[in-house]
């Protein structure tokens, strides 16, 4: 007994796009000839008002020769039912004949799988593996990159130089320290050896000297003393200016005096010339 020559396949859901205009079918009866590698296909509708035989691929390319239409228009059908399972892309050979569909299902061209390469750079789009058709050509589908290799790698560079800026920005800020009018002469003399280290590397130190205000008269004594030993053991490398001060708060800005390098370095200059005598 002779097998079926024609397979029909019930509910096959199909896109077809006429000119500028598409639509979407929901049921379809789609009729395959395996030995002529041809489909004819009829929407359950009538939507469509005849029979159609066209080229068994995934994305297929046919006239309407209905004659209400004043011109014959192409339009394209795209049938998954016909694909076949993916292959892996890293398998494909540069010589592999293939054809590129654009995102709407519009077949651009058959061609090897390198050219289809070139063509997805030079439309800054990428290859989409859909599947292999019973003809035995790769289809793809192109996609839009949603941004240009320039301008990513521009933005890259710019991301790239605000976080090096950011991370200098932050070697460079200022230190804040906040200290009680009441704080212990120990704890003291180490604020006072990190304020040094700070000033020493060119950082602005910041103070904020907490004090009571139900005990302004003790307080304000205490302030007092506290900023007196500060200009004392910090006047050497920073300069001491007080911004504000008020009922509980004082501030103090320490900046590093910019000659103080220089200094040292001549200092040391003169320390050698004499160990040299």
């Amino acid at each position: 007994m002779m097998a079926c020559q024609f397979v029909r396949c019930l509910n096959m859901q199909l896109k077809v796009r006429i000119g500028k205009n598409a639509v979407f079918y929901s049921s379809c009866h789609l009729y395959m000839d395996r030995a002529k590698k041809t489909c004819s296909i009829r929407n359950s509708c009538n939507t469509v008002p005849r029979t159609f035989c066209l080229p068994l691929k995934q994305t297929l390319l046919l006239q309407h020769p209905n004659p209400i239409f004043p011109q014959r228009e192409q339009f394209s059908i795209l049938s998954r039912c016909m694909s076949s399972k993916a292959d892996n892309v890293q398998r494909f050979d540069n010589k592999d004949k293939c054809a590129v569909f654009d995102q709407s299902g519009m077949l651009i061209k058959e061609t090897t799988f390198v050219q289809a390469k070139l063509l997805a750079a030079s439309k800054n789009s990428r290859l989409v593996f859909m599947n292999k058709n019973p003809d035995g050509l790769l289809c793809f589908s192109l996609q839009q990159l949603t941004v240009k290799p320039e301008k990513a790698k521009t933005i890259e560079q710019n991301t790239s130089k605000l976080s090096k800026e950011k991370k200098s920005d932050n070697k460079a800020a200022a230190k804040e320290y906040k200290i009680k009018a009441s704080i212990a002469d120990h704890d003291l003399n180490i604020k006072i050896s990190q304020m040094q280290s700070h000033l020493g590397k060119g950082k602005q130190v910041i103070i904020f000297i907490k004090e009571k205000a139900s005990q302004t008269s003790v307080s304000a004594k205490g302030v007092a003393e506290l900023m007196k030993k500060l200009k004392d053991e910090l006047s050497d490398v920073c300069k001491v200016n007080q911004d504000y001060s008020n009922a509980t708060t004082t501030k103090l800005t320490l900046t590093p005096k910019e000659s103080q390098p220089q200094a040292l370095s001549s200092n040391y200059s003169e320390e050698n010339k004499v160990a040299s005598q």
